[in-house]
């Protein structure tokens, strides 16, 4: 069991999430890969450097999860996308798209509190993360850092604000906050709540103050 954990855990090291560095203007961040696999018999478990994934979001998975629903209404609005639905399954996240998604975290979940692997223990994932979670964060910077057309880092869940805050080297950064959005516009990044219907937190009259904020970075502020 040890063994397999040591494989799960070299591999998570690499999980970092979907983006085209060269195209992306858009790039969100959020806690943790949602849903599956569970099955570790499809865990990824190569070894390379830190990494975006190769590849693109399933289309199944971007019309199982509504945060994939939210995040292509947010782009929609901010490059006038008039059919939404084709942008969101077969475009969002791939090769050349100006939207991207990184999670904080590296182990799918259904949701934070639950756990539903055997290979590997709660204690033993926990452990890694505080033994290597700087080192993901700084993978995080470095991809934000070779974007050359990033226009706005948009972070959801207020829950693991200080999380975000942490990755980004955003504690002595000022900030406005309004409406559970809050902006640090220097660095164009805005953190905002969960990305998620089921949990009451994000409604679609909450994502135009979003797309409002973006737009106030390109504006300065």
């Amino acid at each position: 069991m040890r063994e397999e954990a040591n494989k799960i855990l070299a591999a998570l090291t690499h999980r970092l999430g979907y983006a085209d560095p060269t195209s992306c203007k858009y790039l969100f961040i959020g806690i943790e890969e949602g849903g599956g696999p569970y099955d570790l018999d499809a865990f990824p478990l190569e070894t390379k450097p830190l990494e975006l994934w190769a590849g693109s979001v399933s289309k199944a998975r971007k019309q199982w999860s509504p945060i994939y629903t939210i995040m292509s209404k947010i782009v929609a609005q901010l490059e006038n996308i008039a059919d939404l639905e084709t942008y969101q399954t077969t475009q969002m996240c791939h090769r050349a798209d100006v939207a991207g998604l990184m999670n904080l975290f590296p182990l799918p979940k259904k949701s934070i509190d639950s756990w539903p692997y055997k290979a590997l223990t709660r204690e033993q994932y926990q452990e890694w993360l505080f033994c290597n979670l700087h080192e993901r964060y700084a993978a995080i910077r470095h991809e934000l850092s070779r974007m050359p057309n990033l226009k706005a880092t948009i972070c959801f869940g207020s829950t693991n604000w200080q999380d975000f805050i942490n990755c980004l080297s955003l504690s002595w950064e000022k900030y406005t906050e309004k409406d559970g959005v809050r902006i640090y516009a220097p660095r164009r990044i805005v953190l905002t709540l969960f990305f998620q219907y089921r949990y009451g937190t994000i409604s679609d009259d909450k994502i135009p103050r979003i797309v409002e904020a973006i737009k106030s970075l390109e504006e300065g502020g």
